[in-house]
């Protein structure tokens, strides 16, 4: 499958909030602790470096999908 566009991300200067950073703490610890009990440290690393699965994780931690602290941010969490 061919995958293009455009996607307009503009700079959010600030940091996230405590309280939302905490939980994507605790949220990504037990995403990736299960995919790698299930499919293994090497497949989570194929996925972590997919661009478009870390922006799908970056959302599901619950930060904005176009906030220009996302790869920050999922990284530190």
């Amino acid at each position: 499958m061919v995958k293009i566009g455009i996607a307009n991300l503009p700079l959010h200067y600030g940091q996230a909030p405590r309280w939302l950073f905490k939980r994507m703490v605790s949220l990504s610890k037990g995403i990736v602790e299960v995919l790698i009990y299930e499919y293994g440290k090497d497949e989570f690393l194929k996925r972590i470096s997919d661009p478009f699965w870390f922006q799908a994780l970056s959302c599901v931690l619950g930060y904005d999908w176009h906030s220009s602290g996302t790869t920050t941010v999922t990284c530190g969490a």
